[in-house]
C-alpha cells in the first residue's frame, strides 16, 4: 500500500500567465523560503502549447539538479530507491480549463511535494 505524506516537504506555488507575444516561454523561481516555500512564475505565449505539468517538472528537476531544493523521498526505505517524493496539485476552479487537466491556461496552483 502506498502511503501519502500528511504535510509537505516543499510547497509549490505557480503562476502561469499568457502573454500578447505568441511564441514567449520564460520562467522566474523565487525562494520564499530556502528549500521549504518557493515560487514560480512561468510566462507563455498564447499559441504554445501550455503543458505546465512537464514544464513544472523539468523545472523542480533543474532546481534539484542545482542543490537548490531535494526531491527525494523523505523516507529512509524509499531514499535508498534514489526514488522521487510524492506530488499533489491544488489548483482552485477559476480559470481551470477543463479539457487539459492538469494542464491549466489562466490562473495559478500550488504543487506540494
Amino acid at each position: 500500500m502506498k502511503k501519502k505524506p500528511k504535510r509537505a516537504d516543499v510547497y509549490w506555488f505557480l503562476h502561469v500567465d499568457t502573454t500578447d507575444e505568441p511564441y514567449t516561454r520564460s520562467y522566474h523561481v523565487e525562494s520564499i523560503v530556502p528549500r521549504q516555500i518557493i515560487f514560480i512564475k512561468l510566462r507563455l505565449g498564447f499559441k504554445v502549447e501550455q503543458r505546465i505539468n512537464s514544464m513544472f517538472f523539468k523545472i523542480v528537476k533543474d532546481m534539484a539538479h542545482n542543490g537548490e531544493v531535494d526531491i527525494k523521498s523523505p523516507y529512509p526505505a524509499l531514499r535508498g530507491l534514489d526514488q522521487m517524493g510524492d506530488f499533489k496539485f491544488y489548483y482552485p476552479q477559476q480559470g481551470l480549463c477543463r479539457q487539459s487537466s492538469p494542464t491549466w491556461s489562466d490562473g495559478s496552483s500550488a504543487a506540494i511535494v
